[in-house]
């Protein structure tokens, strides 16, 4: 199973969960990353998966937005305080399994708040956090693999892969043109 669970709150932090999960793929190769909409099938039970994928990582990143603490259900309630929220359900499970959880910090989110939480979560803002910006060359996530690397050291023999590059051309060109006649190439990591 994977060594690094990408917990996140779909409608608010998923596209950003789903970038980290590419880049941490990246890095660390597909299957030591489980992100539940990558790895679950559709129209199979989603609750066993996820619950034996927490059980068997080796670190849990609960990825919070602004809102994740206060995002309402259908009544209005925040929905970390039902205790069928997937969200609380796979970091409680992580937390009462010692499995190591780090909170991602994303768009500007605060630490969460000990008093707004459910007792099960109130662990949570006591452990060290990585906050992670939304550019490219933010090196948040440099941070963050570092720190899994740290926490899970079996993940330390598989080297860092550099970003992709990009080459772009001029359309119907090798390559684009300078003003002496030269090609330039310009590569983007």
């Amino acid at each position: 199973m994977a060594a690094i669970f990408i917990n996140y709150r779909v409608g608010e932090t998923a596209q950003i969960a789903r970038l980290l999960y590419e880049r941490l793929a990246r890095i660390f190769g597909p299957g030591e990353v489980f992100f539940a909409s990558e790895n679950l099938l559709p129209g199979h039970r989603f609750d066993v998966p996820i619950l034996d994928a927490v059980r068997s990582s080796e670190v849990l990143l609960a990825v919070i937005g602004p809102h994740w603490q206060d995002a309402p259900d259908a009544s209005g309630s925040p929905r970390l305080h039902a205790e069928d929220d997937w969200v609380r359900r796979e970091i409680t499970e992580a937390l009462a399994l010692s499995i190591p959880v780090i909170p991602v910090l994303v768009d500007g989110a605060p630490s969460p708040h000990p008093d707004s939480l459910p007792p099960d979560l109130r662990p949570l803002p006591d452990l060290h956090h990585v906050r992670l910006g939304h550019r490219s060359g933010d090196p948040g996530v440099d941070v963050l693999a570092a720190a899994i690397r740290r926490t899970v050291p079996r993940l330390n023999t598989i080297p860092t892969s550099p970003p992709p590059t990009f080459t772009v051309h001029a359309p119907g060109s090798k390559g684009l043109q300078t003003g002496d006649g030269n090609t330039q190439h310009n590569t983007f990591t």
